[in-house]
């Protein structure tokens, strides 16, 4: 009985163990290489610069958007530690802009695939920083 309840416990550690791997991956990116208008080459993004573009930082997945957005601009194309990519598209006005989640990058998918999202604004705050230290000009953001 005690080499059971051992043997639950280290599978019970184990799983914990992989579920928090897994977690990290997905959450927060280590590598972000981000292509799109006013870049000449890709732009590789590291350490902790990569941090808030993260997921549930940069895309706000817990708000998804029930129309697809009009009017949009050139985005840019961002994939995190190969694991995912998604578009960014800038807002032209004083709002968030928008998030299209393309999904996972190899053999797998998420309910989070091929939707839209408004931007979380500290990830997009970071991502605009980004990109404009890197001389993109992003539209003007208007009253």
């Amino acid at each position: 009985m005690k080499r059971l309840c051992l043997l639950v416990i280290s599978a019970l550690v184990a799983a914990l163990v992989l579920v928090a791997g897994v977690a990290q991956a997905k959450g927060i990116p280590t590598k972000v290489v981000i292509t799109g208008p006013g870049l000449v080459h890709p732009l590789v993004v590291t350490g902790a610069a990569a941090h808030p573009l993260g997921m549930f930082s940069l895309d706000d997945f817990n708000h998804p958007l029930a129309q697809v957005p009009t009017h949009l601009g050139p985005g840019y194309l961002l994939v995190r530690d190969d694991f995912d990519h998604l578009r960014y598209y800038p807002a032209a006005r004083q709002h968030a802009g928008y998030i299209y989640y393309i999904g996972i990058v190899h053999n797998g998918w998420s309910a989070y695939d091929h939707h839209w999202y408004r931007a979380g604004a500290k990830g997009e705050h970071a991502l605009q920083h980004i990109l404009v230290s890197h001389g993109v000009v992003l539209p003007a953001a208007q009253p």
